[in-house]
C-alpha cells in the first residue's frame, strides 16, 4: 500500500508531524540566484547526495510553470535506510505539484503541493536551470508540538529539491530530496541532521495535467470562478 512520505520522513512514528512542520510557523530563506549554497545542501553532503539526485546550477532556467502529477514515487535512496529510512522502491502516495510564473529573478512566489491528504504551499520557490533541466528547492523552518502541551516541542530546518528535465508532457527524470539541515528534537523522533532521502517518479515523467486545488483551496491558481475543483485521477487524465 502507498504511503505518504511527508507524514514519515522526518518524524519515524509521528505521523501528522510533517503537515504541521511546514505549515507552523514557516521561514522561506532567500538565496541568490545561480547557486545552490550551504542553506540547501551542506558542504559535506554536496558531493555524496549529487550521486542520487543531479543539482543543476546556472541562471538559463526553462519554463516550469505548470501542473504535474507523479503517480508513481518510489523511494530511491536513504542515508539511513539502516535506522528508519525506507529501502529502495518503497512506493509512496501520488504527487501533484503546481509551479507558478518564474520571475526574473528566477524565483517562484507560488507554489503546492498534495501528497495523499496532506496539502500545503510554499510562499517561494527558487529554480535554477541548464537548457530544459532544472532544480527548483526551498528551505523552510518549523515548529511541532509532539504532546499537545508545548513541552515537547521540536524544531526543524529542512531542504527540499526538486530536479527534473522539462518537456511538452511533464517533467522526466523527476527526482526529489529532502535534507534534514538542523533541528532542536528532545524526544529523537525526527531524522538526524545531515539525513537525506531521495524519491523518484519510477515510470520516469511526471506529467502535466489540467488545473487542480486540494479541497483546503477554493479554487485553483488563475481561477477566479470560485468552484472547487477536485483532483484529477489517473483515469481521467488519460481520456
Amino acid at each position: 500500500m502507498k504511503t505518504t512520505y511527508r507524514y514519515t520522513c522526518f518524524l519515524l512514528f509521528v505521523a501528522v508531524a510533517m503537515t504541521a512542520c511546514l505549515n507552523n510557523d514557516r521561514t522561506t530563506v532567500v538565496l541568490p540566484t545561480g547557486t545552490v549554497s550551504h542553506n540547501v545542501i551542506p558542504d559535506e553532503l554536496r558531493d555524496v547526495i549529487t550521486d542520487h539526485i543531479p543539482v543543476y546550477e546556472g541562471n538559463e532556467i526553462p519554463n516550469i510553470s505548470g501542473y504535474y502529477l507523479a503517480d508513481n514515487v518510489v523511494s530511491l535512496y536513504c542515508s539511513d535506510e539502516e535506522s528508519g529510512g525506507y529501502s529502495p522502491g518503497k512506493s509512496f502516495a501520488d504527487e501533484y505539484s503546481y509551479f507558478g510564473e518564474i520571475t526574473s529573478r528566477g524565483l517562484i512566489y507560488e507554489y503546492m503541493e498534495r501528497e495523499g491528504s496532506a496539502y500545503y504551499s510554499s510562499n517561494l520557490v527558487q529554480v535554477m536551470g541548464d537548457g530544459n533541466n532544472f532544480t527548483a528547492y526551498y528551505v523552510t523552518e518549523g515548529n511541532t508540538d509532539l504532546d499537545d502541551d508545548g513541552i515537547e516541542e521540536t524544531w526543524s530546518k529542512v531542504s527540499t529539491i526538486l530536479s527534473g528535465t522539462i518537456t511538452a508532457d511533464g517533467i522526466r527524470n523527476w527526482k526529489k530530496a529532502i535534507i534534514m539541515v538542523d533541528k532542536i528534537d528532545p524526544l529523537n523522533k525526527l531524522m538526524e541532521v545531515n539525513v537525506y532521502r531521495v524519491f523518484e517518479e519510477s515510470d520516469g515523467i511526471a506529467e502535466r495535467i489540467s488545473p487542480w486545488t486540494a479541497p483546503e483551496r477554493r479554487h485553483a491558481p488563475g481561477d477566479a470562478s470560485g468552484e472547487e475543483e477536485k483532483l484529477p485521477s489517473k483515469a481521467s487524465i488519460n481520456q
